[in-house]
């Protein structure tokens, strides 16, 4: 202590007589600057001067040798400040030109010293360095030093290019042979080393031999990043600590740490680390760069210094090495192939115990089916989806179900045209018609494949199944794999991201849920029209029979319904014993289907019955007119007409009962009971 006072007062004397030398420095306030100038000059030199004493003192403190550095980067700072405001005079010359010098002393004592404080663990000294540091302005210096000093010789010793390429042979081993008992790409465990391990990695100071024999017995490329990233956090945890708030000039994750790390992982890895052809190896790789990434981000002490950290050039060369769209392409083929070998090969039902079948609420007849559900929930499975790629994977789930839409729509083509069964479709529908016809000419099915009832009724049915699990629990899967990783914050805003997330899926699935549900609504029509066809096969040909029955044969008047109404259902009536068959419920299951069928045979019918009418009537006037000619009196017995007519309310009567046997509503028949009601001439059957 006397001699940095005996020194300072030295040059503090020398400076104020030189001063005084100047006889036109009488002013006050340059004398003054000068004077204050010349006090922190002498006041750095003898706080560098104690500081050189105490280092070179075996019995001086790293503590009080801090403290001492701390007073001549104080006052070197003032000394600095003066300096600005003397510029000009000369004395400000001499002293400018012995302050580099000062500085490169003192520099060298800080930087020793805080190396000295942080491998020793004193955080309370390495604050008084980061305190020296800011005053001089000198914060990259310490970023640099800790780069240099503590953090690249732990990389030399852990990622090497020998402890890579044998950390991923090892886990290559474990994926190939399955002895893997963990999640691939699990995080390393300090539990599992043994203590000699632990305390090469956790105990201060580091001994880099055993860190590096350490690091060279670790079982995967996740484990070696997780150990390193273990000893730098442990080498570097005093300044990591001890650089918060005032400290937030000082970026050492960003700046010494990521710096160094990152380039050492990409010049020194074997091209098979970045590599993405074998895409299973490629994500354990991936997933091990995105953790040791999480875990510099949490070494980081506020979130500015993350904002730093994730726009660290470092960070951005590391992240292009990974080449994630190629990873994507690949793992979409694997989807799209299963899906292109299902609908090239012909549609059938003999397949239903394909072990692709995913779990679902309703089983799916179909192998099609199967393999685009399967390829949707591969997407989103834990080894297949990268939050980077989410955007991708979701657009490759709509593209495979549109795949599977059109292969349905082309496979089926129009539904059967309603002129076969007597009817004429209206104009908009036979334009869409022939529309599909020619654009579905391509995909097709066969004509034994789309002439296939039992198909056509498969079909519609694993389209109603995926329609549900796509609106129900795919939204719940792919929101699981995007909002996984905000578990960590508080619950109410958990939830919110979550209840936003899915609202954004559920929305962005509504157009390909569309897609499905028109040809769903395809194939019912197509379906309903095929049995309509058959139900009205009979009834085309023995309506206009009625009247050969009736006609100038003196056949006695109807009592009951002839035997062909009873049978114009048969064909529905088959169709739902099949479907109760195969799940027990077809009955209920197929409302539609015969809510669809009696629409259109009761149409049919109904334009069935009113030809027959017209011709009966026609033929009635003109017998009329024939009698009243010739002076004839009317027959007192029921005339061939009322015969006719009393024939078509029994049997529409009868196929009223058949609907409502298989649940129709009483107003289907309406228009068609209302046609054939009889006159009041005639009696009314019973």
């Amino acid at each position: 202590g006397g001699a940095a006072a005996k020194a300072r007062s030295s040059l503090k004397d020398k400076y104020v007589s030189l001063l005084k030398s100047k006889g036109n420095w009488s002013v006050g306030k340059p004398a003054d600057a000068a004077d204050a100038t010349s006090n922190d000059a002498a006041a750095a030199a003898a706080a560098a001067a104690a500081a050189s004493s105490s280092s070179s003192s075996s019995s001086s403190s790293s503590s009080c040798l801090g403290v001492t550095l701390e007073r001549a980067c104080r006052s070197f700072s003032r000394a600095r400040v003066a300096m600005d405001k003397t510029k000009g005079f000369a004395i400000s010359a001499k002293i400018q030109q012995a302050l580099p010098s000062l500085l490169e002393r003192v520099m060298a004592l800080l930087n020793k010293t805080f190396i000295t404080t942080v491998k020793r663990g004193d955080r309370a000294a390495v604050t008084r360095c980061l305190r020296a540091y800011t005053y001089i302005d000198q914060t990259h210096t310490a970023e640099e030093v800790l780069r240099e000093e503590v953090v690249t010789p732990i990389l030399n010793v852990t990622v090497t290019k020998a402890h890579l390429v044998r950390a991923q042979q090892k886990q290559q081993q474990q994926q190939q042979a399955s002895l893997a008992k963990k999640p691939q790409g699990a995080a390393q465990n300090m539990d599992d080393l043994d203590p000699k391990a632990k305390k090469a990695i956790l105990v201060l100071p580091l001994d880099l031999k055993e860190l590096s024999a350490v690091a060279g017995k670790a079982s995967s490329l996740d484990a070696l990043f997780q150990l390193t990233l273990q000893a730098l956090k442990t080498a570097c945890g005093p300044a990591l600590e001890a650089s918060v708030f005032p400290f937030t000039a000082f970026h050492f994750t960003a700046r010494s740490i990521a710096h160094e790390l990152l380039p050492a992982i990409v010049s020194r890895g074997s091209n098979q680390l970045f590599a993405p052809y074998i895409p299973q190896r490629f994500l354990a790789h991936y997933r091990a760069g995105r953790r040791l990434v999480s875990g510099l981000e949490a070494l980081c002490p506020d979130d500015a210094r993350a904002k730093t950290f994730a726009d660290t050039p470092a960070l951005a060369q590391f992240d292009d090495k990974w080449n994630l769209p190629v990873y994507f392409q690949l793992r979409f083929q694997e989807a799209r192939k299963a899906l292109e070998d299902a609908v090239r090969s012909p549609p059938s039902l003999t397949d239903q115990d394909n072990k692709m079948s995913p779990p679902s609420s309703s089983p799916l007849a179909l192998s099609a089916t199967r393999a685009v559900w399967t390829g949707v929930l591969r997407c989103w499975r834990e080894d297949v989806w990268v939050d980077r790629l989410t955007h991708r994977f979701f657009k490759a789930t709509l593209q495979l179900l549109k795949q599977y839409a059109s292969w349905v729509s082309l496979g089926l083509g129009p539904p059967p045209p309603l002129e076969r069964a007597g009817l004429s479709p209206p104009k908009h529908e036979r334009k869409r018609s022939t529309a599909s016809t020619q654009a579905g000419g391509g995909g097709k099915w066969s004509s034994a494949e789309a002439s296939s009832l039992r198909l056509v009724i498969a079909v519609e049915k694993d389209i109603q199944a995926l329609c549900s699990n796509v609106r129900h629990s795919l939204p719940g899967t792919i929101v699981g794999c995007v909002c996984g990783g905000h578990d960590g914050g508080a619950g109410g805003d958990a939830e919110k991201k979550r209840t936003q997330a899915t609202e954004m899926v559920t929305s962005g699935l509504s157009g390909v849920i569309g897609e499905l549900e028109r040809a769903g609504a395809r194939a019912r029509e197509v379906a309903a029209r095929r049995i309509a066809l058959a139900c009205t096969k009979n009834l085309v040909t023995e309506v206009p029979r009625i009247k050969q029955r009736y006609s100038m044969t003196g056949n006695a008047p109807p009592s009951t319904a002839l035997a062909f109404v009873q049978s114009i259902l048969t064909p529905l009536r088959e169709q739902l014993e099949d479907d109760d068959d195969d799940d027990g419920d077809g009955r209920s299951k197929s409302a539609w289907l015969v809510s669809r069928v009696a629409d259109l045979v009761t149409d049919r019918y109904r334009v069935a019955v009113s030809d027959l009418l017209a011709v009966v009537q026609k033929t009635e006037a003109i017998l009329s007119r024939l009698k009243k000619k010739k002076g004839r009196a009317k027959g007192t017995g029921m005339s061939d007409a009322d015969k006719i007519r009393l024939q078509l309310f029994l049997d529409v009567r009868r196929f009223a009962e058949d609907l409502a046997a298989l649940g129709c509503a009483d107003d289907t028949t309406k228009a068609l009971q209302d046609l054939v009601q009889l006159p009041p001439s005639i009696p009314k059957p019973p």
